[in-house]
C-alpha cells in the first residue's frame, strides 16, 4: 500500500508525515506538495528541509526565491519567480525522490482572472484548481490504470507533467456533462427528471469504478488536528472512494506550539509565518478565505505582502470589469464589498494607542480581544472575529 501525505507546508502536515513514517516506514511513503506559486519564500525552505527530515536525510535549503515588490512590472516579477520555483522543483526532485512537487503552472491571481471570479471567504477557485482538482488528477494519472489508458490513447506520456493536465481535462469533461444534465433535470418534471439524474450518475460511474479498483492500494493523510474534525469529515466525503486519515486527531493530542517544539528538536527552523503569529503557513498568509482577522495580521506584520495583494485585487477588478472584493463589510445585516484598500484605510484611521492594545491582546490571547475594542472595530466594518481558513484539501 502507498501512503500519501498531503504535504502542504503547514506544521500539521510535517507532524503527520513523521507519524506515518514512524508507523509504516518510508519505502511506500509519498509526500505530495501542490504549489500555488503564491507561497511565502520560507515555506519552500521548510518543504525541502522538512521532507528531507521525514526521509532521514539532512538537506539544507540552498535556493533563492525572488521576493515580489508592489508597483510597476509586478506581472514580470511573478513570471520570473515562477521560473525560479520550477527550476528549484527539478533540482529538489533529484535530491528527495519521495517528495512529489506538483505545479499546475498558475498562481492564485492567474486563476481568478481565468475563471473571472475573485476568491472570497465562501468560494475558493484557487484551491479547487491548484490543489484539489490537480491532486485528484495526479492520483488518476499516477495510480489508476483505466485513466492512464485514456491518457496514453491521447498520445501523452504518463511520466510527463502533461499527463496530469490531461487527467484534469478528462475530469472536467465528465464534470461538465454531469452539471449540464443536472441543470436540465432541475428544469424537468417527473419522470424525466429521475431519468436525467440517473443518466448523470451513469456518466460519473466509469471514473468512480476506476478509482474504486485501486482504492485499497492507497491511503491518504491530511494534517488536520483534533480541533479540525469537521474538516476531516468533509475531506473523507470529498476524496471518496479513497481512505483519508488524520493521525493528529488521535493521541498524543498536540497544540501547534508543541508541534513547533518538535520541529526545533529536529534542528529545523520554524517557518517565518508562524514566527509572525500567523495561524497557517500557506499562500503567504494571504488566504482569500481567511477573513478580516488574517488580513489584519498581514497588514500589521507583512505590509509589503499586503500591498501586493491590494494591487493585484485592483488589477483583477480592472481586468474583469468588476467591483467584487475578497473581503466583505457585513454591518447592518447586509453584505457589501470591502476592498483591501478600503480595509487598510479604515485600519489606518484607527487610533495608534488602540492598535497597540489590539496587537498586545492578539499576541497574548491568540486573537481574543476585549469586547469594547471588538465593538469599536466592528462599527468601522472591521471584524477581527471573522477568522477562518481555506481547508484546501477538503473544500471547506
Amino acid at each position: 500500500m502507498k501512503h500519501v501525505v498531503m504535504f502542504s507546508g503547514g506544521i500539521g502536515s510535517w507532524v503527520t508525515a513523521k507519524r506515518v513514517a514512524e508507523k509504516y516506514g518510508t519505502s511506500d511513503l509519498i509526500l505530495v506538495f501542490a504549489d500555488t506559486l503564491t507561497e511565502d519564500p520560507d515555506l519552500y525552505r521548510f518543504i525541502v528541509e522538512g521532507a528531507a527530515n521525514v526521509f532521514g536525510m539532512d538537506i539544507k535549503f540552498d535556493f533563492s526565491i525572488p521576493n515580489l515588490v508592489s508597483g510597476t512590472e509586478l506581472d514580470a516579477q511573478r513570471g520570473h519567480r515562477k521560473v525560479a520555483i520550477r527550476d528549484m522543483q527539478v533540482e529538489v526532485a533529484k535530491r528527495i525522490p519521495g517528495l512529489t512537487w506538483l505545479i499546475e503552472g498558475r498562481d492564485i491571481w492567474d486563476v481568478f482572472q481565468d475563471v473571472k471570479f475573485l476568491g472570497n471567504s465562501s468560494i475558493d477557485p484557487c484551491s479547487l484548481v491548484l490543489k484539489r482538482r490537480f491532486l485528484r488528477a495526479w492520483i488518476r494519472a499516477s495510480f489508476v490504470p483505466a485513466i492512464q489508458d485514456m491518457i496514453q490513447k491521447r498520445g501523452v506520456t504518463l511520466s510527463s507533467q502533461d499527463a496530469i493536465h490531461e487527467a484534469v481535462k478528462i475530469g472536467i469533461a465528465v464534470d461538465n456533462k454531469v452539471k449540464n444534465i443536472i441543470k436540465k433535470a432541475n428544469r424537468s418534471k417527473s419522470p424525466e427528471k429521475e431519468r436525467l439524474l440517473a443518466e448523470a450518475e451513469q456518466i460519473k460511474l466509469p471514473i468512480l469504478e476506476a478509482e474504486r479498483s485501486v482504492a485499497d492500494e492507497l491511503r491518504f493523510y491530511i494534517g488536520y488536528d483534533w480541533t479540525e474534525t469537521a474538516r476531516w469529515d468533509k475531506a473523507k466525503r470529498y476524496w471518496e472512494p479513497f481512505q483519508v486519515d488524520c493521525p493528529l486527531v488521535d493521541p498524543p493530542l498536540l497544540h501547534k506550539s508543541e508541534m513547533l517544539g518538535e520541529l526545533r528538536k529536529h534542528g529545523i527552523a520554524i517557518p517565518n509565518l508562524y514566527l509572525l503569529n500567523m495561524p497557517h503557513n500557506n499562500c503567504g498568509a494571504k488566504c482569500v478565505k481567511a477573513g478580516h482577522a488574517q488580513w489584519y495580521r498581514v497588514l500589521e506584520v507583512a505590509r509589503d505582502e499586503y500591498a501586493i495583494a491590494e494591487q493585484l485585487e485592483q488589477e483583477w477588478q480592472h481586468h474583469c470589469n468588476s467591483s467584487n472584493t475578497i473581503l466583505k463589510d457585513r454591518r447592518g445585516g447586509s453584505t457589501k464589498p470591502l476592498s483591501l484598500m478600503e480595509f487598510r484605510q479604515r485600519w489606518e484611521e484607527f487610533p495608534d494607542a488602540k492598535k497597540q492594545s489590539i496587537q498586545a491582546a492578539w499576541v497574548k490571547n491568540f486573537g481574543v480581544l476585549p469586547e469594547e475594542l471588538t465593538a469599536e472595530l466592528q462599527s468601522l466594518g472591521i471584524d477581527l472575529d471573522d477568522t477562518s481558513g481555506c481547508g484546501c484539501f477538503s473544500g471547506v
